[in-house]
């Protein structure tokens, strides 16, 4: 990602820890970008800082290359996570902690058998006594209605109909008053004004879950700091596996609002004890295969010159006032800005507070508590929030200093706050790329030499922005060359604007205003008449369906064009694998990427499916490609030649005037042409799944006779699945497809040449005996 001396480039990564515990709250961030971002911009050594501490996996990278790492974190239970994740608790240590739990009493039985009891029911196979992995509740009546169990008698496993037993036994707890009162007393005090809010926020634990809990949590008191250290992660991990905020449908889901559905999850709380041993030390960050801890110090305390994380434990508001204060001597150095913007989360930030003060007390949420007097968060309200960050960011910054902003789960409100709060506190936009598939968008950002006001372009009047942005969403779909989401076009407008200093409309309107002025100006420029087409779309949004250009409207769209991005994007994978044989996907990923920058980036799963159409593994379950053997130039033009040799000789056989030059082996076009009122056959051979050529260009295809014409492209049976993600990628060549054109495989072409029963009489049918989707396993699709 280079954005002083060209495009920026999209730096791929790996998705790993994505079941590392509170993973569904953190951002979505692959890892390796961090470090391959940071040694493209800044020496090794260098102090990185980061504003927001939301990601701990992505600050503990940047400190594994060997960068100082200053992080301002406000929120306790993210500070944890960055502390947890740069000295990871081994599985050793974590079952020792579980080890001495079980053991411990609790009104004079051992603890772990008192909890699970609390889960028992009955197997409705053989009636045997069984612990419930979990009930499944609803809302309405508030009673579990089912339990997920295995029994280890007679092996019976699933979900099976709640017993009155289990109805009865869930109720036992709802006047467990005394622990309810001390969930409530360690984040607020009986006189807190916040207490109301603190009890709306346990409404999603269930009383039989909060006894769990604080059965556990009144252990903390007492252990000593490391046996303590190992129980806080594992109670942290429980607290959010058993809150009733899980369906029993998606597991996987990212909560954004403490809403409860009609039907959730009440688990078991000793087996989430157990389950987070595991999700602890299998999706930490590691050094190769070993976990290793990196040093970590609390602000002002620095960490040594060969890496670490020095934590500041507030906002940056506050650090950035302590330098003001300070010897300009006594603040590092800092070379360049990493984060991952955090996105606005009430459910997350609510359930911090709250877990702060269960594992540390009142004291330790307070600063971070305010998030509970907050019920929703626009995205005029994250404009502001991210404003108040950046502005003290730039002050502490030298002129023309890197930041990169990551920012997962990417959608036009979360980028638009983004890209209007780091130009209103003095960044200059030198690129972005995404990858909406991933929810994934990068930026780069540089700290403007001047922060002032001044720095906006004003343009005299609303209409002159609407032509900005027309033009802008004109000019990305020419070099895209085929329709896009809106997400591409809303990005692609607030980056012309942004990097003409035209992002801002107006200076003195207030940054959480800001988004009110600008995102109905794009509504205006994609709505006018005569401008744009949509496919798919709906009157309710303007995100829904793919836009492109109204080429019939005005007739300076009709020029200037590029060829499709997804055939450009196949090209440049044979390309690599001609070029680079043996290269990992990762390589040849990056490598697209480079190729292909910011807007123009293409899904990794399109990468993919062009890797697979050309490409085998140099060895079973290796990592390495190669083009296969059938898809080398000289192979392929022998298959160009031959097929339409043999599209000349049925053809003739067929008594149809034959137009095809027969020692041609480039794509091209073989003609059937016949008399009046039958038809005309017009074949384009190709040996790739680039079809816009033949299918939205038909200059070529001769169609000057009066007769009926059928359209078909001919190709290697392996673009199979290419061809099938090109037609769900691009309207266009899916509506062609359905107005009459028919691809037939290259085989197909064969055994019709040999087929002696072929006439003109049966010639449709039989044309389209093998169509493209059918894969049969008994024949290679080539």
């Amino acid at each position: 990602m280079n954005g002083s001396t060209g495009a920026v480039a999209f730096i791929p990564g790996q998705y790993t820890g994505q079941g590392a515990p509170l993973g569904r709250f953190l951002p979505p961030m692959p890892d390796g970008v961090a470090a391959v971002w940071l040694q493209e911009h800044v020496p090794v050594g260098a102090w990185v800082l980061d504003p927001f501490g939301a990601s701990p996996r992505q600050a503990i990278e940047a400190a594994r290359a060997g960068y100082r790492l200053l992080a301002a974190v406000n929120n306790p239970i993210a500070r944890f996570l960055l502390e947890l994740y740069a000295d990871p608790l081994t599985e050793a240590e974590l079952r020792a902690v579980l080890a001495d739990l079980a053991a411990s009493q609790k009104a004079g039985e051992r603890l772990e058998p008192h909890l699970r009891s609390l889960y028992l029911t009955h197997c409705e196979n053989c009636g045997s006594e069984v612990e419930a992995q979990a009930f499944i509740w609803e809302r309405q009546p508030m009673v579990p209605v089912a339990s997920i169990y295995t029994c280890p008698i007679c092996k019976e496993s699933g979900e099976h109909p709640a017993t009155a037993a289990d109805v009865e036994r869930a109720a036992r707890f709802s006047g467990s008053e005394l622990h309810r009162a001390r969930a409530l007393e360690r984040v607020a005090p009986l006189d807190d004004p916040d207490r109301v809010f603190v009890e709306e926020a346990l409404a999603v634990y269930l009383p039989r879950t909060v006894y769990a809990l604080f059965t556990l949590v009144n252990k903390l008191e007492g252990l000593p700091a490391a046996r303590r250290r190992g129980l806080t992660a594992l109670l942290l991990a429980a607290f959010d596996q058993t809150n009733i905020l899980w369906s029993p449908s998606s597991s996987r889901a990212r909560p954004k609002q403490l809403n409860i559905s009609s039907r959730f999850l009440e688990r078991n709380v000793w087996l989430a004890l157990e389950d987070a041993v595991t999700q602890w030390t299998a999706n930490l960050p590691r050094q190769g295969t070993e976990l290793s801890s990196l040093p970590v110090t609390i602000w002002p305390e620095m960490p040594p010159a060969e890496g670490g994380v020095c934590l500041f434990e507030g906002r940056l508001k506050a650090l950035a006032e302590q330098t003001r204060r300070s010897e300009p001597t006594a603040f590092p150095a800092v070379e360049a800005v990493l984060a991952a913007l955090p996105r606005p989360n009430q459910a997350f930030w609510t359930l911090c507070a709250l877990w702060s003060g269960w594992l540390w007390g009142h004291a330790a949420s307070a600063p971070f508590k305010s998030v509970l007097r907050r019920r929703r968060y626009d995205w005029d309200w994250h404009t502001e929030a991210l404003h108040a960050t950046l502005y003290h960011l730039a002050a502490i910054l030298p002129a023309g200093a890197p930041f990169l902003g990551i920012i997962g789960e990417i959608e036009p409100g979360f980028l638009s706050a983004a890209l209007v709060a780091a130009e209103l506190a003095g960044f200059d936009l030198a690129g972005l790329a995404m990858r909406p598939a991933d929810g994934l968008a990068q930026v780069l950002w540089q700290r403007a030499s001047s922060t002032a006001a001044t720095r906006f372009t004003l343009l005299a009047n609303v209409s002159d922005r609407v032509r900005f942005v027309e033009q802008a969403i004109v000019e990305y779909l020419r070099q895209r060359g085929e329709p896009a989401p809106y997400l591409d076009l809303h990005a692609a407008v607030l980056s012309s604007l942004a990097k003409a200093h035209l992002l801002i409309p107006d200076p003195t309107i207030t940054a959480d205003h800001m988004l009110e002025a600008i995102h109905p100006i794009l509504e205006t420029a994609l709505l006018a008449p005569g401008q744009f087409v949509r496919f798919g779309g709906s009157p309710r949004s303007l995100d829904v369906g793919l836009w492109w250009l109204d080429l019939s409207a005005r007739k300076e769209n009709s020029g200037a064009i590029a060829q499709p991005l997804a055939d450009r994007i196949e090209m440049e994978v044979v390309r690599l694998l001609q070029k680079t044989p043996g290269s990992s996907f990762e390589h040849i990923d990056q490598a697209i990427c480079r190729a292909f920058p910011e807007l123009l980036t293409p899904p990794r799963e399109f990468v993919q499916e062009c890797l697979i159409s050309y490409g085998e593994q140099t060895a079973p379950d290796s990592n390495q490609w190669r083009l296969r053997l059938e898809d080398s130039p000289a192979a392929r033009r022998a298959d160009l030649a031959q097929i339409k040799t043999l599209l000349i000789a049925i053809g003739e056989r067929l008594g149809f005037e034959i137009q095809a030059k027969k020692t041609d082996d480039a794509p091209g076009w073989v003609y059937w042409l016949a008399a009046r009122q039958v038809p005309n056959y017009h074949f384009y051979v190709t040996a790739s799944a680039m079809l816009a050529q033949a299918i939205l260009s038909r200059a070529e295809t001769k169609a000057d006779s009066d007769a009926p014409t059928r359209l078909a492209v001919v190709l290697p049976g392996g673009r199979a699945n290419l061809v099938q993600y090109k037609l769900r990628r691009d309207p266009r060549l899916s509506m062609a497809l359905q107005s009459g054109w028919r691809l037939i495989k290259f085989r197909h072409v064969r055994r019709l040449a040999e087929d002696p029963l072929l006439n003109r009489e049966n010639l449709e049918a039989m044309l389209g005996l093998d169509p493209l989707e059918n894969r049969d396993p008994q024949m290679t699709l080539l």
